[in-house]
């Protein structure tokens, strides 16, 4: 057992994390905005992997260019069928990127619901980091096989609108 003070300190004084974001940007925009502030810092960790803010930005901008270049646009709908990882949080950052929307599939679902999301979202494509998936399903990109990629990185829209389909 821990003391009422010792509780204290670790409930409430430490756990402060209350902070106030600005309504009129997207969680992307802040994230390039801190990249900008801090490149060399660790944006993201995952056991012994970690990036810093430049690298991170650097993987959202290629693999939102890649996704371009697979048709998808903004407003669109893309399936995330992931496992958390790095990768997951990239691929959620490079959709966001382009002002397409997704809607993450826990693998562990009964087929027929997978289906049924699939269908009813109309996604443009299931993005994955699991393989039976590839081999299950149309129009999936395999995460891994492009997660080296060296895509040149494009012009984006900075335009993020409340009443795109991302925010509903």
């Amino acid at each position: 057992l821990i003391s009422d003070e010792t509780k204290y300190h670790l409930l409430d004084k430490y756990n402060k994390t209350i902070c106030c974001y600005p309504k009129d940007k997207a969680v992307i925009e802040l994230i390039l905005e801190q990249a900008a502030i801090t490149p060399e810092r660790i944006a993201i960790e995952e056991k012994e992997r970690k990036l810093t803010y430049e690298q991170l930005v650097k993987k959202i901008s290629q693999f939102a260019q890649y996704l371009i270049e697979q048709g998808v646009s903004q407003n669109d709908i893309v399936c995330l069928v992931m496992t958390n990882s790095i990768e997951s949080v990239v691929a959620i950052l490079a959709i966001m990127r382009i002002g397409a929307a997704y809607c993450p599939i826990d693998i562990s679902y009964p087929p027929n619901r997978i289906e049924y999301i699939l269908k009813t979202t109309e996604a443009r494509i299931i993005v994955s980091n699991i393989e039976k998936i590839h081999r299950k399903y149309k129009n999936v990109l395999l995460f891994n096989d492009v997660i080296n990629f060296s895509y040149t990185v494009g012009v984006f829209s900075n335009s993020y609108n409340p009443e795109d389909t991302l925010y509903l």
